[in-house]
């Protein structure tokens, strides 16, 4: 899976492969492999979501932080100041561990597949389950990924 996840960042941004971007593939890769697809998803859809979400949130930049709204590493997953995950990270800790940062990624992605199927990223996004630009965007993007990557 790691060379379709690969192949989706590089579709997406344009850019070339990194040593950052192998990083987070591999780690998004890993999360897929322990948990499964997202419920209603193929493997791929589901990678393919994990990536567009990392695009829009961070551009695949797993340091990214945006102080204003306290939301840490390349999903750009919200940890007030002291608020920790529930396996106990930090911001800090997902902004220096990509694999901690896609771990939390996909287990709430998941939830939000799970409780709002038919708006699986509003949830994640919003904290609501309705259509929203946010999750229009983002499951376009997957749709865009698994069409462009063979």
């Amino acid at each position: 899976m790691i060379p379709f996840i690969l192949a989706a960042m590089v579709l997406l941004s344009g850019g070339i492969d990194t040593l950052e971007r192998a990083a987070l593939a591999a780690a998004i890769d890993r999360a897929i492999v322990v948990g499964g697809p997202f419920p209603g998803f193929s493997d791929r859809g589901t990678a393919a979501l994990m990536v567009a979400v990392a695009y829009r949130e961070s551009g695949f930049r797993n340091g990214a932080l945006n102080v204003a709204s306290e939301d840490h590493c390349a999903f750009q997953i919200h940890l007030p100041k002291g608020a920790r995950t529930s396996a106990g990270w930090t911001g800090d800790d997902l902004r220096a561990d990509v694999r901690k940062c896609a771990a939390v990624a996909y287990r709430m992605l998941r939830a939000s597949a799970t409780v709002c199927p038919k708006f699986p990223v509003s949830p994640y996004a919003r904290g609501v389950c309705k259509a929203t630009g946010w999750d229009t965007d983002r499951r376009r993007l997957a749709a865009r990924v698994e069409r462009g990557v063979p």
